[in-house]
C-alpha cells in the first residue's frame, strides 16, 4: 500500500515542485510449506476427534493416512490457497487403498482451510 502527495508552484523563474510519499509493505511470517504442515496437523487433530488413534511410527499403525496438496500460494484477497488436495487411507499390512478422497473443486480457488474442511467432511461421510 502506498500514498503520496505532490505540489507544483509556478514562480517568476520557472516551476518548482515538491513531493512526499510513504509506503507500507506486508510480509508473511509463515511460508507455504508452514501452511501445508498446519493443514496436516489440522487433519490429524480432526481424525483424533473422530476416534482415530495416531502413532509415532507408521509400522505401528493398522492404517496410514497420506495427505497430498497442490502448490500452496498466497493470494492477497483470499489468503493461502491451493488448487486441490487428496487424503488416502491405506492398509499398512497389504498396502491396499481403503479410502481415497479428493477435495471438492470450486469455481474460486479454495483456501487451504477450506480444503481441509472438505476432506474431513468427506471422511465423516464414510466413517
Amino acid at each position: 500500500m502506498a500514498s503520496g502527495s505532490t505540489s507544483v508552484t509556478g514562480t517568476p523563474s520557472g516551476i518548482s515542485g515538491a513531493g512526499v510519499g510513504s509506503s507500507l509493505s506486508v510480509t508473511h511470517a509463515m511460508s507455504g510449506n508452514d501452511q501445508v504442515i498446519m493443514a496436516a496437523q489440522d487433519i490429524a487433530f480432526a481424525l483424533n476427534e473422530m476416534g482415530f488413534d495416531t502413532v509415532e511410527k507408521a509400522e505401528d499403525a493398522d492404517m496410514v493416512a497420506l495427505f497430498s496438496i497442490g502448490t500452496v500460494r498466497y493470494d492477497p484477497l483470499a489468503g493461502w490457497i491451493a488448487d486441490r488436495a487428496f487424503l488416502q487411507f491405506k492398509d499398512q499390512r497389504s498396502g491396499s487403498t481403503v479410502l481415497s478422497i479428493k477435495a471438492d473443486g470450486q469455481i474460486i480457488t479454495p483456501t487451504v482451510g477450506t480444503i481441509v474442511e472438505n476432506l474431513i467432511a468427506e471422511v465423516r461421510r464414510y466413517y
